[in-house]
Parts: structure tokens; sequence; C-alpha cells
């Protein structure tokens, strides 16, 4: 009778750790969800002034980052509309360093 009591006890203390974690598990979900969702929503928010302002810089826009996101890991080549046979192959791979971008004088405080 003991062995069958500390059986059910084991059990019954198993399906009791089952259940707070589904509980902890779904309320993580829930929480997730709930997050991204209104993030999603913000966004949509953001994206439909912005087509309002300006609607052609923005499809232009979103063609072009569409177009980058999809192209990413497609070697690309530039071929002149001139009639030679030139090919020119640019590696986009190497970015440049942030200080060559930075054109203007550097100011100094005194």
């Amino acid at each position: 009778i003991h062995t069958a009591r500390t059986a059910a006890n084991r059990t019954i203390k198993q399906a009791e750790g089952d259940a707070a974690k589904a509980l902890f598990e779904a309320t993580g979900y829930k929480i997730q969800r709930t997050v991204v969702s209104q993030a999603e929503a913000k966004r949509f928010l953001i994206q439909s002034e912005s087509a309002a302002k300006s609607p052609r810089v923005f499809r232009a826009n979103l063609y072009l980052s569409t177009l980058a996101d999809s192209l990413a890991d497609v070697r690309k080549y530039i071929v002149p509309a001139s009639s030679s046979n030139e090919v020119i192959q640019i590696n986009f791979e190497e970015r440049l360093q942030r200080e060559l971008f930075d054109l203007a004088p550097s100011v100094q405080k005194n």
C-alpha cells in the first residue's frame, strides 16, 4: 500500500510540474506574440504614413529593399548598354569602412 501511495504521489508531483511548465511556456508565447503583433502594427502605421506622404518614393524604396534582400546571396554583374562585350564584375561583399563615408572636415574644439 505504501509503495502504491509513493508512486501515486510521485506521479501527481510529475503531473503538477508538467502542468506548471506548460503554463509557463504558454504565458511566454502569449507575451511574445503580443509584442511582435504590436511591433508589426506600429510598422504598418509608419509605412502607411510614408506611403500617404510620398507614394512614389515609398514604392521605390520598398521595391529596392525587397530587391536587395532577395538578391543578397546572388552574384551581380553590370553589363554596359553599349554593344561592347565588356562585362564588369564588382564584389559587393566587402563593405567600405565607416571612415571612408565621412567626407566632412573634422572640427576641433578649443
